[in-house]
């Protein structure tokens, strides 16, 4: 759940901001007034998980709130200065149709999100504790100074190669997406649906690919797009997406230095008109003018901008959270491809089991046969071990500590990391000068929560009838 605050006065960018919780998935309730014995003051909330239960609407709805923060202090820096905002975490009820229940679970949820509202600082983005640990890895956190316990707020985006572990296994994978490379140089572009289900390492390997092919060996530029959460569900969202990576543009940038970016477009054949469309989808101008913009057009842009930075040699598009790319933005990406045959460029859209199929048929279009499909199973149990060891710090693992690891993740690997965590929390794992102390009866108590984001991915790929 997000929560905002502040003054009653002023204007509200109130449809950059819905739009900005629908394009991250969320819900939100419109922008009311609330009396209170310190006056008058507007109040907004936005449910995250009931669209897209995959197990990362705590990161969405972080990631809405830094944006949130950037797009109003743009609008009016000194509103921006006294807004709260708050992201907690709870359970509600939801119907057959994803709709939400609004019962006791509900109102006793939005209660305790409005007492943390109350005593969070404005002008930042904070976080309460049960927060924290499911974004930690992603976001940059610093302890409320005043209550270390009460939260803490988010100074950033982590990099997300700095921010994950080393990477283990997946050695097949690794060539198979090395040969994909070799390929897009030699004959043009490759297309790779990387699929696995939540935790299971894509953004892991996306990362390590992007490592690799930076070195001093392949020397191949890297574009990095993130869609879980953004894109989904808004025409043309995702080819504004790669638009924003492509030419480094966030909701931090500001609108002068962003045009300014726009305009370098120029030097890869973009038109007034075309330089025009690309400024209405990256909301620098008009809305009305950015739902104007038809998949062929979006498709030429995309061509253009991405020969662009191809030009100079190879260069990778690795997409996350492909699943949520909607159908226009596929069709467009794939009309690009197939407007540029000989551009050493490869794609990788990471994606979960099932999600390929709308993906895969818009791409198998484009490139005359060059999709290929590589599917991330399960780490072995000597691998798991690795992450144990390496996360503990510690030469050998307690046979009785693996054994539980290994029937809790399954070789979801980021199961394992999350299992530890809740061990460690509950007291159930210590280590103490290298040795590790295991006590199994007390790690009962942490199975709930860290079953959650794969148990959501894999109920949430149901129809709603049987979701329910």
């Amino acid at each position: 759940m997000l929560l905002l605050s502040g003054p009653a006065g002023g204007a509200w960018p109130q449809a950059a901001l819905r739009e900005l919780v629908g394009a991250h998935g969320g819900v939100s309730s419109d922008i009311r007034v609330e009396r209170t014995e310190e006056g008058e003051s507007r109040q907004w909330t936005a449910l995250f998980g009931l669209r897209w239960p995959d197990g990362r609407d705590a990161e969405r709805a972080v990631a809405c709130g830094l944006r949130m923060l950037a797009r109003l202090a743009r609008h009016d820096p000194s509103l921006a200065s006294m807004v709260r905002l708050v992201v907690h975490e709870g359970s509600v009820v939801a119907d057959r149709q994803g709709e939400l229940v609004p019962d006791e679970r509900y109102e006793r949820l939005l209660a305790q999100g409005r007492v943390a509202l109350g005593m969070a600082p404005a002008g930042v983005l904070f976080v309460t504790p049960g927060i924290e640990r499911l974004v930690s890895a992603r976001f940059e956190l610093a302890p409320d100074p005043d209550d270390p316990a009460a939260g803490s707020r988010v100074l950033g985006e982590r990099d997300v190669v700095r921010a994950l572990d080393p990477l283990v296994g997946r050695v097949e994978e690794l060539r198979r997406l090395g040969d994909a490379v070799v390929a897009a140089r030699e004959d043009g572009p490759r297309i790779v649906l990387l699929e696995g289900e939540t935790g299971i390492g894509k953004t892991r390997l996306l990362a390590e690919v992007a490592a690799r092919v930076t070195g001093r060996r392949h020397a191949a530029g890297v574009t990095w797009v993130d869609l879980a959460g953004v894109g989904g569900g808004v025409p043309l969202g995702g080819v504004r997406e790669v638009l924003r990576s492509l030419l480094g543009i966030s909701e931090e940038t500001e609108r002068k230095a962003a045009r300014q970016r726009v305009e370098r477009l120029r030097e890869v054949g973009l038109t007034d008109a075309d330089v025009a469309a690309v400024e209405a989808l990256l909301g620098l101008r008009a809305s009305e003018e950015a739902s104007a913009v038809e998949g062929r057009l979006a498709a030429t842009l995309m061509a253009r901008s991405l020969a662009g930075v191809a030009r100079d040699g190879l260069h990778l598009l690795l997409v996350d959270g492909a699943e949520h790319l909607d159908e226009h933005s596929a069709d467009a990406l794939a009309r690009a491809l197939d407007e540029m045959p000989q551009a050493p460029l490869l794609v990788v859209l990471a994606l979960r089991p099932g999600a390929s199929a709308g993906a895969g048929a818009s791409m198998a279009t484009a490139g005359r046969g060059s999709v290929a499909s590589l599917r991330l199973g399960p780490l072995s149990r000597d691998e798991m071990e690795q992450i144990v060891a390496r996360r503990l710090g510690v030469a050998q693992v307690p046979a009785e500590l693996m054994r539980d690891v290994e029937a809790f993740a399954s070789g979801n690997p980021r199961l394992v990391v999350e299992y530890l965590q809740a061990l460690e929390a509950t007291g159930a794992l210590q280590v103490d000068g290298g040795r590790v102390r295991y006590a199994p009866t007390g790690a009962q108590a942490a199975l709930p929560r860290t079953l959650r984001g794969v148990v959501e991915a894999r109920v949430g790929s149901l129809s709603p009838e049987a979701r329910y």
